[in-house]
């Protein structure tokens, strides 16, 4: 937590957490707009089998778990078994490796759990999950691991070798969603204010 308040002086780091955390909260309040905040966690994760972190490992203050609106916190096992070969080779650990966890503690308008993603340490990115691809420990790890580009066909591989037909998609308004469907500004559409028709009278000359 780098934020500080101004009464930072006369009050513990609890207390000033706790400030900064309800200040946040009115301006996400007042301007109708969500505010996304880092918070570390305290050591209690080492201390416990599986590491999994808890709301209640927040650091310096309970007010962040009080205030927030949805609470997610990251977990990968693997980064607390770095360089343990023997927690690398038992094979009942072979699905944890290059397992990433978004776990979902406290969501206020909405169901609680768990998001599975692969975590690829060459590109430092978080990929599309898929339990039944092969994982290897980052130090030996196979080339397009966690789903890169490299394991799908190009679109005329996946055409069979032919051009593939190009699908315009629904007509824009259709309900539902389609995929290829055309995107962007209807025809003829303004998103600015102003009268839509201009007097012929008026000397003004319209901008479009």
């Amino acid at each position: 937590q780098l934020l500080t308040s101004p009464t930072a002086a006369r009050e513990s780091r609890q207390v000033e957490v706790a400030t900064i955390s309800r200040g946040i909260k009115a301006l996400a309040r007042e301007l109708s707009v969500p505010v996304v905040c880092l918070a570390q966690l305290n050591r209690g994760t080492e201390q416990r089998e599986g590491n999994r972190p808890r709301m209640a490992d927040l650091r310096e203050s309970g007010s962040i778990e009080q205030d927030a609106d949805v609470v997610m916190l990251l977990h990968r096992e693997e980064y607390y078994h770095k360089g343990d070969e023997e927690w690398l080779a038992d094979p009942d650990n072979e699905a944890k490796i290059g397992l990433a966890e978004l776990i979902i503690a406290k969501q206020r308008n909405g169901p609680t759990g768990v998001v599975k993603f692969t975590w690829d340490s060459k590109t430092t990115r978080f990929k599309s999950h898929d339990p039944h691809h092969s994982t290897h420990h980052s130090t030996h790890q196979a080339e397009g691991f966690g789903g890169g580009f490299n394991e799908y066909p190009s679109a005329t591989e996946a055409a069979g070798g032919s051009t593939p037909e190009i699908h315009t998609g629904a007509q824009f308004g259709s309900p539902g969603f389609t995929p290829g469907q055309k995107i962007g500004p209807v025809a003829g559409f303004r998103d600015g204010g102003g009268p839509d028709d201009f007097d012929e009278d008026d000397d003004e000359v319209a901008p479009f």
